[in-house]
């Protein structure tokens, strides 16, 4: 499940994701795992790879610039909508399998801002 804040979309861009979702107002699950990832003017995600285990996971984006983005997964339903510049969003999904997820803007992907979630089992202590 997606949770963000729906905001206006700023014009001038690629396309306009759709149906964000509703705000982030809980703490994470207690096996959630968190990643933080940055985003600014210079059209990248930081880190634009992000390794996970399969499960909960909230991503904490964070845009530094002035440039409007999105965060957008669709091999796992995960849309942001629009970001503001200069804001933080919250997004809680599930990352149903290991396997690679790529992910990336929806306004500038044509520019290279994409990334990719992978998703590894966890290594056996045997």
């Amino acid at each position: 499940m997606v949770l963000l804040a729906a905001v206006s979309v700023v014009g001038g861009c690629d396309s306009e994701p759709k149906k964000p979702a509703a705000p982030v107002t809980s703490a994470p699950a207690p096996d959630t795992q968190i990643v933080k990832v940055s985003i600014g003017d210079d059209m990248r995600f930081d880190p634009a790879s992000i390794s996970v285990r399969p499960g909960k996971v909230r991503v904490i984006l964070t845009t530094g610039g002035q440039v409007a983005h999105t965060f957008t997964a669709p091999g796992l339903g995960v849309n942001s909508g629009n970001i503001p510049g200069g804001k933080s969003v919250t997004l809680d999904f599930n990352v149903p399998k290991v396997g690679e997820y790529p992910f990336y803007c929806a306004y500038h992907r044509s520019q290279g801002m994409t990334g990719t979630i992978s998703a590894q089992a966890l290594a056996s202590t045997a």
